[in-house]
């Protein structure tokens, strides 16, 4: 019986483990401006969003996403979705009214 049960634990602890492991690969500050430059994370990577830097006081960041914008970050009213994580293969675009510069921390996925 008692192995039996250690034998149950032990399956239920490799059931949950994760598909993968993140390493930390390098930090990016990306520019954001009104004409929205686009960045795609390379393949094997995935970044976080940690951060950004507005030059205006009631500025905001939105983050466009394979074309489709999401505000993650307002200062006028101080609402904040960050972190932010973006997988591998996305277009990503920043659209900082004003300018302004976003911090990211790009980690590799390793299997």
């Amino acid at each position: 019986m008692r192995n039996l049960l250690f034998l149950f634990f032990l399956l239920i602890r490799f059931s949950f483990t994760a598909q993968g492991n993140l390493q930390f690969n390098q930090v990016l500050i990306l520019d954001g401006n009104t004409s929205t430059p686009t960045y795609t994370v390379p393949a094997g990577k995935v970044w976080k969003v940690e951060s950004a830097t507005i030059s205006s006081i009631n500025g905001y960041l939105a983050l466009s996403i394979n074309g489709s914008a999401a505000s993650i970050l307002q200062v006028v009213n101080g609402g904040n979705n960050l972190p932010y994580w973006i997988p591998a293969g996305t277009l990503v675009g920043f659209y900082i009214a004003s300018v302004g510069k976003v911090s990211i921390i790009e980690f590799n996925v390793i299997p």
